[in-house]
């Protein structure tokens, strides 16, 4: 199950680090994301790792690995909202590109809203 949510956590920060690459200007609203969440959830994951592959189990180590499973459910949730928040404002990107365009084209064409109905 832990693999499953790490797995997810990874594709979403492959993600996220996509869209920065495309635009970089969303580094500065990202950076309290990329600077609390990203490496504390790779240090946390690479360690539990670690751990596991040396097979740990026991009293000492399963109450551990008991608090991993719903940290990385909570953390799947606010790498996903952080990364539709990502989407949204490409698409209110998006929009305002189809608005602008659309005026140019009204107006070499001499139309308003008003009129583009009545040709």
């Amino acid at each position: 199950d832990s693999r499953r949510h790490i797995d997810e956590i990874c594709s979403l920060a492959g993600n996220i680090a996509d869209s920065l690459i495309k635009d970089p200007g969303d580094v500065a609203r990202s950076r309290p994301f990329l600077v609390h969440y990203l490496g504390a959830t790779h240090d946390v994951v690479r360690r539990f790792a670690e751990l596991r592959a040396r097979e740990v189990s026991g009293a000492r180590f399963d109450p551990v690995f008991e608090k991993l499973t719903p940290l990385l459910v909570d953390m799947r949730a606010l790498f996903r909202k952080h990364y539709e928040h990502g989407l949204a404002d490409e698409a209110l990107q998006l929009d305002v590109s189809i608005d602008s365009l659309q005026r140019m084209v009204r107006s070499e064409k001499g139309l308003t809203p008003e009129t583009e109905g009545t040709r």
